[in-house]
């Protein structure tokens, strides 16, 4: 009888420390490291937040800073984390430590199919259940993806905003007077007529003169 309970003793104890064993390496499962780039045009500044099964790793909402990357509008942070992971992403546009405006939230992502993720925030902003201006957050896994994604929404912005008009300066038409056509004043009327007196004058005479003189000669004859 002792050799049965030492024997069963014995199993159990082995299945213990086999339990033990599988329990602890369920437990310390290593922690993956995740670089997260993400994209906003309009955000001079951006916050990530992940919440989940590994609580919250970058801290109490909005989360950490992200670092700004060499290209424009670019933001990355890396995450270690043993689970899925989902994130929300905020900008504190005024600087009073209240957050403004965020992404729609991506929630899900493995950690265990690759190490990096490129995230396109869209400029093309609505409202969050809290009232909270909200731009729709997509996940991609190459560079290239995302990089078409943002040609994307800026042909989707310049769709969708309007043309500036063209401002059509009114040409006004000079007046055009009719210019009069020159006529002879009466002044120069009277110029004319005064300078022919002294020729009339002189005619009328001669006349006189050739009368008088025609007269004489017809008298003397007689």
């Amino acid at each position: 009888m002792n050799k049965i309970l030492k024997r069963v003793g014995s199993s159990l104890m082995a299945l213990g420390i086999v339990t033990s064993i599988w329990g602890l390496s369920i437990d310390t499962k290593a922690a993956a490291s995740v670089v997260i780039h993400a994209y906003n045009s309009g955000w001079e500044s951006m916050n990530i937040y992940n919440w989940g099964d590994d609580g919250e790793i970058l801290g109490a909402f909005p989360g950490a800073a992200m670092t700004a990357e060499e290209a424009e509008h670019w933001y990355a942070a890396t995450i270690n984390a043993e689970h899925h992971l989902n994130l929300v992403f905020s900008v504190d546009i005024n600087g009073d430590g209240q957050v403004e405006a965020q992404s729609s939230d991506i929630k899900d992502i493995p950690i265990d199919q690759q190490q990096e993720y490129w995230v396109v925030i869209s400029a093309l902003e609505g409202s969050n259940d809290l009232g909270v201006a909200a731009g729709e957050a997509q996940l991609y896994k190459t560079e290239v993806e995302a990089k078409i994604a943002i040609e994307e929404l800026a042909n989707q912005v310049a769709e969708v905003t309007p043309a500036p008009s063209e401002t059509v300066v009114p040409t006004t038409e000079p007046t055009l007077k009719a210019t009069p056509v020159p006529t002879e004043s009466s002044a120069s009327t009277q110029t004319a007529t005064r300078s022919n007196v002294p020729l009339v004058i002189g005619v009328i005479g001669a006349i006189i003169i050739v009368g008088l003189l025609g007269y004489i000669v017809i008298k003397k004859k007689k």
